[in-house]
Parts: C-alpha cells; sequence; structure tokens
C-alpha cells in the first residue's frame, strides 16, 4: 500500500545528519520530501573531499581533536542554515546538539521544533543533548532500551521508531552477471568490526567449505581474517543479493533493537541471519527469521540453510514482501505529524535548563 502525503500543508524540514554509507540520512530526506514536506538535509562527516578538508582546518584552527573539531563544525553549519532560513522542524540524527547551541538556536527561530533522534542502542553518553532533555521537543529512538533511559532521564516525549526500508536505495536491480561473479558467495557479512563478530567468523571459518566473505570498517585489527573496504550502499545490496547468506550479528549491547542492516539484507533480496533479539516475536514475519544464541547454533543455521536453497529462498521471498509493504519508511513516518497541529511547542521558559 501506498503512503499518502499529508492533507495538512508540508512542513520546512532541515536534517542534520551523518554522512556514512548507510544511507541514513538520505533516506530519511527522501521519505520526507515523498510526504511533500520541503526538506533541506546537511551532512556531516568526511566521506567527501570537501568534507574532509574542512574538517582539517577546523582541527588546525581549535586545536582540536577529530571529534570535537567534528562537532564545533556541525554547530556552526547548522547556526549558519539557520540565520539563512526559516524552518518548522529540525531534525538531528544523532547530531552534536548541546544546551548552549538549541539556546542560541531559539534565539534565531523562536517557533522552530527539535526532534532529536538516536538510532544507537549502546547508550546515552555520546549525545550531550540527552543531559538536558526538556530542550528537545521529541526524541526519536530506534531502541526500546534508549526509550527507557532517556524516560529516566526526564526527557516527556520519546517515540520508538524502528529503521525502515528505502525503496529508492534498498531495493535495487539484481545483479548483473558480472556484479554477481564479483560478489557471489556462500556466506558474507557487511559490516563494522567487533570481538564478538571477528569470534563467529572464526568460528565458521574453521567449519566451512569456503570462509565467510568480509566487507567492513576496523577488521585489519583481526590479521586472521581477510576482509574487504567498507562498500557503498548500491555494493553492499549487491553483495546481499549475491549470497546465499549475510550474516547479520547486532551489537552485543543492543538494547532492544534492531539494526540498520535488518531491514537493507531482505530489502536487497538477501537472506539473512541475525542473532536473537527479542524485538523478533513482535514482528508478524519474526518466525521466518533465522537466528541463533551461540556459536554451535550458528553453524548449524548456516549448515542448515546452504543445504535447503527452497526453504532459504522462500522464507527471504515472504519476510521481503511484508517488509516493504509494512516497513518503509514512509510508512514509519508519516505518523509522526498526525499530531503536528495539537502538539504544543514545549514550555520555552525552559530553555534554561543547565
Amino acid at each position: 500500500m501506498s503512503v499518502q502525503p499529508m492533507k495538512h500543508p508540508g512542513l520546512r524540514i532541515l536534517i542534520d545528519g551523518p554522512d556514512f554509507e548507510g544511507q541514513w540520512s538520505e533516506s530519511v530526506a527522501d521519505a520526507l520530501a515523498a510526504l511533500g514536506h520541503e526538506v533541506t538535509l546537511l551532512l556531516r562527516g568526511g566521506r567527501n573531499p570537501g568534507g574532509r578538508l574542512l574538517l582539517a582546518w577546523q582541527r588546525w584552527r581549535h586545536g582540536q581533536a577529530d571529534f570535537e573539531a567534528s562537532a564545533r563544525l556541525g554547530r556552526e553549519r547548522l547556526r549558519a542554515q539557520l540565520d539563512r532560513e526559516r524552518f518548522d522542524l529540525l531534525l538531528s540524527l544523532q547530531g552534536p546538539l548541546d544546551a548552549r547551541w538549541l539556546q542560541a538556536a531559539r534565539r534565531v527561530q523562536p517557533g522552530l521544533r527539535v526532534w532529536y533522534w538516536i538510532g544507537a542502542s549502546i547508550g546515552l553518553s555520546p549525545f550531550p543533548i540527552s543531559r538536558t532533555p526538556r530542550l528537545v521537543d521529541r526524541f526519536l529512538v530506534s531502541s526500546r532500551g534508549i526509550q527507557l533511559l532517556l524516560r529516566e532521564q526526564g526527557a516527556r516525549d520519546v517515540v520508538y521508531l524502528p529503521f525502515a526500508v528505502c525503496r529508492r536505495r534498498h531495493v535495487a536491480r539484481q545483479p548483473d552477471a558480472f556484479q554477481s561473479s564479483r560478489y557471489r558467495c556462500e556466506v558474507s557479512l557487511v559490516g563494522t568490526a567487533y570481538p564478538e563478530r571477528a569470534e563467529a567468523i572464526e568460528y565458521l571459518n574453521r567449519r566451512l567449505s569456503q570462509p565467510v566473505r568480509v566487507w567492513g570498517r576496523g577488521w585489519r585489527r583481526h590479521p586472521r581474517l581477510r576482509a574487504g573496504p567498507p562498500l557503498p550502499m548500491a555494493r553492499a545490496m549487491r553483495v546481499h543479493a549475491s549470497s546465499r547468506i549475510a550474516l547479520n550479528p547486532h551489537h552485543p549491547q543492543t538494547r532492544g533493537g534492531l539494526n540498520m542492516r535488518f531491514f537493507e539484507i531482505p530489502a536487497a533480496g538477501g537472506f539473512q541471519i541475525t542473532n536473537d533479539q527479542a524485538l523478533l516475536d513482535e514482528l508478524p514475519f519474526g518466525s521466518l527469521v533465522a537466528r541463533y544464541g551461540s556459536l554451535p547454533e550458528l553453524h548449524e543455521q548456516v549448515d542448515y540453510f546452504l543445504r535447503n536453497a527452497a526453504e532459504r529462498d522462500r522464507r527471504a521471498h515472504q519476510i521481503r514482501e511484508q517488509m516493504l509493504g509494512e516497513h518503509t519508511w514512509e510508512r514509519r513516518l508519516a505518523p509522526l505529524f498526525d499530531d503536528w497541529e495539537a502538539h504544543n511547542l514545549i514550555d520555552r521558559r525552559e530553555t534554561s535548563d543547565h
């Protein structure tokens, strides 16, 4: 089913989002534009040469470490955009906002609403704005655990918003013969390295006839594993589509959420095996998702689905159909604006919180 644009006039939305291979920011911007909003997207980070040059200049100018320089640069660019244009909503995807910056921004645009989205699921410490939650009109979180933590901090409006499928970026054409031959493998993993993932891959490699093919950041710390570089979204989708099995182990500190890859792999036409997550049982298709709770179970699942192609394909098809029908970004985001007119702005007197 398609999602109809909103009945009331579209809003002017400024999105402050990270620039990384997963294209979270771009996917959200696409969906909001499709819903009828006027969207301006500011990307943070250094994937492009211009971004890297600006960051290097910022480090030199202020004598700061990478993270501090990047945060300062992000805040300066956002403030400059607010000085140039008026917006109804600032949607920050894990941006470097803090209380001082937000207070100054609201003096420039008193009617600006601010929504802050925490997609990560491993804690609040990287997000300074979480220490003064009443300065934010609405928090969006992709983890039930983070939702609970924010409420304990005093946040009043915290909406659980899982990740989703972007039809434009995730639903790619099937790879051609050359692409398939380049990425074809029995088992793959596209993602950042951390010890638990490395342990799982080494465990499988000792038991499978072909080693797991790996792409992503941080794998040089695991010299026993051969890995390719991080992949742009389009290539990652080709890997998922060309693999018999795509592994998707969630971070061990995940607090009640499903990662982006959980939605990307089926949308690309791939079949995933993931570690057991409680939220899977809440999904209509949760029983179709192959999962494991230990390394021996992981090997059993991989071995079984490598030998049973028909069942693997059936499950992948059924999961994909449900995701494309019910779990798109448009369907996720549209209900957030249903109460826009009735939803009161936060009490601006509280912008003096510290």
